[in-house]
């Protein structure tokens, strides 16, 4: 059954929770592979992570500004990004994340505080100077600006696609990075996911880090 629409958003702060019900993170290597996502997922969305907590073995939390992006766009993309790291025989996330809107300052800063009481190691905040020398690319606090948010969200039920991509770099033996790296497997995976799940061009442009142009023209060579 299609996934609904998201609620929405009456915030461009939300907290999300994204739980796994397998050990997400096997050791330390694996936290920190997923925060050099999180940092690219902050600049590829132009948003702002104002906190993180990847403490729990079986999931993360993060206090984000979404600055107007799509904010399933942005989960999405730092979940699938992890998973293709971890190659997972089961699949790693087999729930939809949480959000939570935070309406004001006063609950942003007791929502951020929140995420750190009882936790030293793997959790970031952007009001603590450590945090700020750890992790140079979270922002200092500052006074937030709220939006008014009234467009809905939708979350897109690409658990499929993923699936069979992950399934298809199994079949040939090879990893997500060489693909992007050799132009004639990388082609050859677009034409046949194109043939075989009728993906937009959109779609594959998300993936393979192309323009639909681009996607347009290896499809009909």
């Amino acid at each position: 059954m299609p996934r609904k629409a998201r609620q929405s958003l009456q915030s461009n702060l939300v907290l999300v929770t994204q739980k796994s019900n397998l050990r997400m993170y096997r050791d330390d290597y694996d936290r920190d592979v997923f925060l050099d996502l999180l940092k690219k997922v902050q600049s590829n969305f132009n948003c702002v992570v104002l906190a993180f907590c990847c403490f729990d073995e079986d999931a993360f939390q993060i206090v984000i500004d979404t600055n107007g992006a799509n904010i399933s766009k942005i989960i999405q993309s730092l979940t699938i990004s992890y998973a293709l790291h971890r190659r997972s025989e089961q699949k790693l996330f087999t729930q939809r994340f949480k959000t939570k809107a935070l309406m004001d300052e006063s609950e942003v800063r007791s929502v951020i505080q929140s995420l750190r009481e009882g936790k030293d190691d793997y959790v970031g905040c952007c009001m603590f100077s450590d945090t700020l020398l750890k992790y140079d690319w979270i922002k200092p606090y500052a006074n937030v600006q709220f939006l008014n948010l009234k467009k809905e969200y939708e979350v897109k039920p690409d658990t499929d696609f993923y699936e069979r991509l992950d399934a298809y770099l199994r079949k040939h033996q090879i990893s997500f990075e060489e693909i992007l790296k050799k132009k004639d497997l990388r082609n050859a995976c677009i034409k046949y996911f194109r043939q075989e799940m009728d993906c937009s061009l959109a779609k594959l442009g998300e993936v393979f880090k192309l323009s639909e142009s681009s996607v347009s023209k290896i499809i009909n060579n």
